[in-house]
């Protein structure tokens, strides 16, 4: 299937009406889909959004990784699809939907010339300020990476944001360019959807100083340079 025509032929597999469009920015897509999707909502364009991302291993796509020395990466290459529906709080409540958490801000950045800690430093105080967040009032903070190029940055992140658990999953399911951070973001909506005491359960399993979690922080990097920043709240 070629790339740019993904959303297009689900759209017509499921019967989906409404505008689709396909994105790839090699390892932010998933928030940039969310961004994408949020911002046509917010328009007015749409008043619910599908958003998706996925990768597939392929001769093809290992080619790629090892022109962008991905086989460098101590993560394994992993596969696979993740699916978010977005919608207007008035629709949800009009459709009985019952929403897992509330979009609060996004940042975004590049490095350019600069190093990819600045870069995600950056992203991170813009969402911040976009959502009106404190740092003491983020519970816990997800991070999709690709652990070539943000090796360094990954550890500066904890060290700067050390008062906060900063976690990637990418050591237990691959690297996933595309679906990544669109998969960081559903396992936070879940952790935060959890009741109360199957939360703190997780939370001791993680080793976590926290007794409840209410919002979320989802960081992801790219190979060219870019950084996202989501924060979501229960």
């Amino acid at each position: 299937m070629v790339l740019n025509s993904t959303a297009g032929k689900l759209a017509k597999k499921f019967g989906i009406k409404g505008f689709s469009s396909s994105h790839s920015s090699g390892g932010i897509d998933g928030l940039q889909a969310i961004l994408y999707g949020m911002t046509s909502i917010l328009d007015g364009k749409q008043s619910t959004v599908l958003v998706g991302a996925g990768d597939e291993r392929s001769g093809l796509s290992d080619e790629i990784d090892r022109a962008m020395n991905l086989q460098n990466s101590s993560y394994e290459i992993g596969e696979g699809s993740t699916f978010l529906l977005l919608a207007d709080t008035k629709v949800a409540e009009e459709k009985g939907l019952d929403p897992i958490a509330t979009i609060e801000g996004f940042g975004q950045a590049f490095s350019g010339q600069n190093d990819m800690d600045q870069t995600i430093k950056h992203a991170v105080e813009q969402c911040l300020q976009n959502a009106n967040l404190s740092e003491d009032e983020i519970d816990f903070i997800f991070y999709h990476n690709n652990n070539v190029t943000d090796i360094d940055a990954f550890l500066q992140l904890k060290e700067r944001l050390g008062h906060i658990p900063v976690y990637t999953l990418n050591h237990l399911c691959g690297y996933m360019e595309s679906n990544g951070s669109l998969f960081h973001a559903q396992v936070a909506l879940e952790l935060l959807a959890l009741p109360k005491e199957e939360q703190q359960s997780m939370i001791h399993a993680f080793g976590w100083p926290k007794n409840d979690l209410r919002t979320g922080l989802i960081i992801t990097t790219s190979i060219n340079g870019n950084s996202m920043a989501m924060a979501i709240r229960k």
